[in-house]
């Protein structure tokens, strides 16, 4: 699972270069490598997770005494007349906390009121009566009063062949979703029409943090084309469906009749490889230059 706090040595000291406030949408704050932005108020726990994902983020997950602070902080200004505020922390029904996107344990040592107990599921919440300290909640539950804070990647865009690249902060499970996603920027999901491309792709690639699969720890990225139309004639899937006229096979691909989709294989110098077209897989959206900035 990708996590946005691993970020790589190279893309800290690209943050490094640059002004940090650049790297978020306006309306996020920059803190140790994310962007944290107020999410939606008035619902349930569920909902405030969808809503976080709709922009491309999920609910806080606050593993280190020093986000601990900086999100407390950001919650006294930013809360307006909220009391309480939902983070990605779920207890199951056994009493262990778990991190909702990450999956990872919660350590609630630093955490007063944060209770092991096997009477059911419960949400975490950042409650104002106890300075933003944990309190538990049901996770049905829904309050004028209680909002909810998001946390993502910072943006990471790279333009040229007058057209801009950028990563998504979340993995896309099929290349329908990542279609999808990339409309959401008025764009498409990558086609490389030539080597220059290709290797100017390349190079941003493996200088950026690009976000992991859950499904198989690979960190590939959607090709916009397939061969769903007809079996061995591969071609991009925008626009009127143009045939590839520059590939960049691996050896031995395509190698299935069942595998009618591509991805950039990170683990073989970004060559191309055939695979189902519902696997879970990065996603770089090419958009327009200069790129719309939206949250």
């Amino acid at each position: 699972m990708f996590h946005l706090k691993c970020l790589s040595v190279v893309l800290l000291a690209l943050l490094a270069s640059t002004d940090a406030s650049d790297q978020c949408l306006d309306g996020w704050e920059f803190f140790e490598g994310s962007c944290y932005g107020m999410g939606i108020t008035g619902e349930s726990f569920s909902r405030a997770r969808s809503h976080c994902k709709e922009k491309d983020a999920h609910l806080v997950e606050i593993t280190s005494d020093g986000e601990k602070t900086f999100v407390q902080d950001f919650l006294k200004k930013n809360a307006g007349s909220s009391t309480a505020a939902w983070i990605g922390a779920k207890r199951y029904i056994f009493g262990n906390w778990e991190w909702d996107f990450s999956l990872d344990y919660v350590d609630t040592s630093g955490w007063p009121g944060a209770t092991q107990s096997s009477q059911g599921a419960a949400c975490a919440i950042l409650s104002k009566d106890k300075d933003w300290g944990w309190a538990e909640q049901s996770c049905s539950a829904k309050s004028p009063t209680v909002t909810s804070v998001c946390e993502k990647c910072p943006i990471q865009r790279k333009c040229g062949n007058q057209k801009c690249y950028e990563i998504l902060c979340l993995t896309a499970g099929s290349l329908v979703d990542a279609q999808d996603n990339c409309d959401d920027k008025n764009g498409r999901v990558l086609e490389l029409k030539s080597a220059a491309e290709s290797n100017f792709v390349k190079d941003f690639l493996s200088s950026a943090d690009v976000p992991e699969s859950s499904d198989d720890e690979t960190k590939n990225v959607w090709l916009g084309a397939s061969d769903k139309k007809k079996t061995g004639d591969f071609r991009w899937e925008s626009g009127d469906r143009d045939q590839l006229t520059y590939m960049n096979w691996a050896a031995d691909q395509p190698n299935s009749a069942r595998k009618h989709c591509v991805v950039l294989d990170a683990d073989d110098n970004h060559r191309w490889t055939s695979v189902y077209c519902s696997m879970e897989n990065s996603v770089v959206c090419e958009v327009p230059e200069p790129s719309p900035i939206s949250g």
